[in-house]
């Protein structure tokens, strides 16, 4: 029985701490890059993604990225050789029996045996993860649009509330992994800091447009005080809020 070949080209773990980037490269083959844990910042030409544990993101060959350590992380990285991987979605979570995890774990320990049936394994295991990210392109495709709308919908008309994840999921009747999983996918983002760039343009816009004190804009919009949105204010304009205003 003739058997075909072994879509993988290689397979590995990468580890490295906090502020150890892995700097700007390109690679001949897909890359299928699992976070398994640690946080960091993937930038994919000039897009960047804020990445989280179960969240997995796709390289297409030939396209600079580069990944930037928030904190210590370990990643699964898998390279493929096949025309299905430019069906798959470019950034994806990872299901809640973590099915994507165990198929890279098991490549990783399939990689290195010298099993007889090793080929053959790595091509079920090529199958089983194919399937599971084309699942995961066409069923959140939709859906995921409308999740997306509906608690973007809620953070434009409640940013002034105490709003969590859990919150957002349970009033537009999803769960919060999933809404996490859409704003991965259809967003490059956590719902959180979407509603922080939500809650910062209306902040703004008080302070261009009112005289409003720091306190009362900072509770109309949201946040815990007046240090605290002096604090946003500055970490995103590079200004106080104090010299935002004499500008205006």
């Amino acid at each position: 029985m003739h058997q075909p070949p072994i879509p993988f080209r290689n397979a590995g773990v990468h580890i490295a701490g906090a502020g150890q980037d892995h700097p700007f490269h390109e690679d001949q083959f897909w890359e299928v890059m699992y976070l398994r844990g640690g946080h960091i910042v993937c930038q994919q030409g000039t897009e960047r993604f804020a990445m989280h544990p179960g969240m997995v993101i796709i390289h297409p060959p030939r396209i600079r990225h580069a990944d930037f350590a928030t904190t210590a992380y370990l990643t699964y990285y898998l390279w493929v050789d096949s025309d299905t991987a430019a069906s798959w979605p470019r950034l994806c979570y990872d299901d809640e029996h973590k099915s994507l995890e165990r198929v890279c774990q098991t490549v990783l320990q399939e990689w290195g045996a010298r099993n007889s049936d090793r080929e053959q394994m790595l091509c079920l295991l090529y199958d089983q993860m194919n399937l599971l990210l084309s699942r995961e392109n066409h069923e959140t495709a939709s859906s995921g649009q409308a999740i997306v709308a509906a608690a973007e919908q809620i953070m434009e008309t409640h940013y002034r509330e105490k709003l969590t994840v859990g919150e957002i999921a349970r009033r537009i009747g999803a769960s919060p992994s999933s809404l996490h999983a859409h704003f991965a996918r259809l967003r490059g983002q956590t719902p959180m800091d979407r509603l922080a760039k939500i809650r910062l343009r209306r902040a703004l816009a008080q302070l261009h447009h009112t005289t409003l004190t720091l306190d009362s804009i900072a509770s109309l919009c949201g946040y815990h005080s007046a240090s605290h949105l002096s604090r946003r204010v500055k970490a995103v304009t590079g200004e106080s809020p104090g010299r935002l205003r004499v500008r205006v």
